[in-house]
């Protein structure tokens, strides 16, 4: 069985997308076991790629960015997911969940503020009962989380609604 991994979706390396496709179909089932979606459908983001690829679209989509990166340390299952969070944390954090969280919603920290869409989340979360959507902060006794905000070619905000100076987190990339 040949599989996919992130080492084939760097930006730097040859692949062919079609063959991406293919093998992200017949690859669904496991990368769902590690790779639990919220507010997307996994046939309409390869619907979406396929859209981008048969065009000859330049793909700007950080939707699909951030999914082609979650599903590639997905395949890999648990060692998948350990890898992702040393890359994320630069620490070796082993997540309880052994999942990646793709595009969900977490409790509001302040009671003024609605859900945000996160579009990666990683570290000891479970999914909130009745809410496909939904995650929360496990009950485990070394809680971490590592939620992520994508961007392709755009800013992040630099203002939020309920915000508060000693509670800014500044990220800077490499």
């Amino acid at each position: 069985m040949i599989r996919f991994s992130i080492e084939n979706i760097s930006l730097g390396g040859f692949f062919n997308m079609m063959t991406l496709i293919k093998q992200l179909e017949k690859e669904k089932e496991e990368i769902k076991k590690y790779l639990h979606l919220g507010n997307v459908k996994f046939d309409k983001l390869i619907s979406e790629l396929d859209k981008y690829i048969s065009n000859n679209f330049s793909m700007n989509n950080e939707q699909l960015w951030t999914f082609l990166l979650a599903s590639g340390h997905a395949i890999a299952g648990s060692e998948g997911i350990e890898k992702m969070t040393e890359l994320l944390t630069g620490k070796k954090l082993v997540p309880k969940s052994k999942k990646i969280w793709f595009e969900v919603l977490p409790l509001p920290p302040r009671a003024e503020e609605g859900n945000t869409n996160l579009d990666l989340a990683i570290g000891q979360i479970s999914q909130r009962k009745s809410y496909k959507s939904g995650i929360k902060l496990s009950e485990h006794e070394n809680k971490w989380v590592c939620f992520c905000e994508m961007k392709w070619n755009s800013d992040i905000s630099t203002s939020v609604a309920h915000d508060c100076p000693l509670q800014k987190v500044y990220l800077t990339t490499e």
